[in-house]
């Protein structure tokens, strides 16, 4: 029995033997910390393995993109709560990309400017970017881009309505183009567009649409005349077209214009004869007054197509006439105005040519040649001059000019003797 007792305690002892080693390898684990830590931004250490003691502290670099910010990143192995934990200081902050700058006609989002942060531009309304929107701070402490620029949106130009015109000075956002219709059309649309957002006009395009009158009504005991200014084929009665009005049994004539779509005129009231009840209604196709139409009024500003000219516009004038100009850079060549006589223009319309008249040009030709001759005339008189106040050079010796027969011996061995004057 004794021994039986003796046998338990041995086993009792190993048991108890394995228990506290295992608790004092389980105590010393605790006592170190394991894997190794990764502070942000920084580059990992690769000459290093766990378990690691406590007290043990690490110091770790910067990755590419970021700097010290004076002091060293580090993981520092220490107790806490009987635990061995990683205390982690991370030093690294992004690299500084200098002031990027503002843009006119438009703002910067984003006030961060260290690797990798970005900031974008926008435009106000009306612009539109020109270059990237977006920059980002690169690891070398440089934007990636450039600043954009906000450029002003623009329209494409308006084209004139056919019979019509399109004014305009710019195409930019907001700016306006003007429509109008040439004389005998009516505008049909808007008078006037803007250049919107989208860089395109609001609205539609107008057109320029005939002015016509309706048919000239008939009178009882008279008839009418029409003089049309088109093909008297199309029916229509435009702008400007005539209608004389007769009484059958009456010399009284009244005359009625199409103007603006309507008949301008009141029509006469004709004593109706029962014996007459014809009514005789005739066309014509003229741009001429009629001659042998009594009674009728003057009608010299029925000219027709009134002549246009290139690179200068026309005014109508009260005193029936038309008055040209040229556009700047530009002369005008024959008559400046033009009258109706008799359905006809007195001339022929000027052009607007480009150069100086040839008045000018002979004037200057004329100006440069005289002043040569100017130049030519005094040159000579002033030499003319020189030459009358020069003194006067001695002539050359010769055997006249010896006195004496010593004198005469020199002059022939070439000696010049002293010229004597005999008073």
């Amino acid at each position: 029995m004794f021994v039986c007792i003796y046998q338990q305690r041995k086993w009792f002892y190993y048991i108890m033997l394995v228990i506290i080693n295992n608790v004092n390898l389980i105590s010393s684990d605790a006592d170190k910390c394991g894997d190794l830590p990764n502070p942000a931004h920084t580059k990992p250490l690769r000459d290093q393995s766990p378990p690691f003691e406590v007290g043990t502290k690490l110091t770790f670099d910067c990755k590419i993109g970021y700097v010290d910010s004076g002091i060293k990143s580090t993981a520092e192995c220490i107790l806490e709560n009987n635990n061995a934990v990683w205390d982690i200081q991370t030093k690294c902050i992004g690299v500084t990309c200098g002031y990027p700058g503002d843009i006119e006609n438009g703002q910067r989002i984003g006030d961060i400017f260290r690797f990798p942060e970005n900031i974008t531009y926008i435009c106000n309304p009306g612009y539109k970017i020109r270059g990237r929107a977006m920059s980002y701070c690169g690891t070398d402490g440089q934007w990636t881009d450039p600043t954009p620029k906000c450029i002003i949106k623009s329209c494409p130009n308006p084209q004139s309505p056919v019979n019509g015109h399109a004014a305009f000075t710019v195409t930019t956002y907001k700016s306006e183009v003007h429509y109008t219709c040439r004389k005998g059309f009516i505008l049909s649309g808007p008078s006037k567009r803007q250049c919107q957002e989208n860089e395109q006009w609001d609205g539609s395009e107008p057109t320029c649409v005939e002015v016509t009158c309706p048919e000239p009504l008939n009178i009882p005991g008279g008839y009418f005349i029409s003089i049309k200014r088109g093909s008297a084929e199309s029916g229509k009665y435009i702008d400007g077209d005539i209608i004389y009005y007769y009484c059958n049994n009456s010399a009284k004539t009244v005359l009625v214009r199409c103007t603006n779509g309507n008949w301008i005129g009141n029509l006469p009231e004709c004593d109706v004869d029962p014996s007459f009840t014809t009514v005789s209604i005739t066309t014509k196709q003229t741009t001429e007054k009629p001659t042998d139409i009594p009674g009728t009024q003057d009608t010299s500003m029925e000219c027709q197509n009134i002549p246009k000219i290139e690179h200068g516009s026309y005014t109508e004038e009260r005193d029936k006439s038309i008055t040209y100009k040229c556009e700047k850079g530009y002369r005008l060549s024959g008559s400046k105005t033009l009258k109706c006589l008799s359905g006809k223009w007195n001339s022929k319309a000027p052009t607007c040519e480009t150069g100086l008249p040839i008045g000018y040009i002979l004037g200057i030709v004329f100006g440069i040649v005289a002043l040569i001759l100017i130049i030519i005339g005094a040159s000579l008189y002033f030499v003319k001059k020189r030459k009358s106040q020069s003194p006067i050079k001695p002539t050359k010796a010769s055997l006249s000019d010896a006195v004496n027969f010593e004198e005469l011996q020199k002059l022939e061995k070439n000696h010049r003797p002293i010229p004597v004057t005999v008073l």
